[in-house]
């Protein structure tokens, strides 16, 4: 009874590690992902800017 009762608690335990994880993984790649999609933007704007 006792491993199934420490068993659960691990689980939930890790379970709620991992969703914090994922989350503060998210959130990085979002940040990141803002940063390349700002950077690969602005070449896009200065190439529309130059006439041909």
């Amino acid at each position: 009874m006792q491993y199934i009762l420490t068993g659960v608690i691990v689980l939930i335990f890790s379970g709620l590690v991992i969703h914090g994880l994922t989350l503060l993984l998210e959130r990085g790649y979002r940040a990141l992902f803002g940063i390349f999609a700002g950077a690969a933007d602005l070449p896009r704007k200065v190439k529309v800017k130059v006439p041909r």
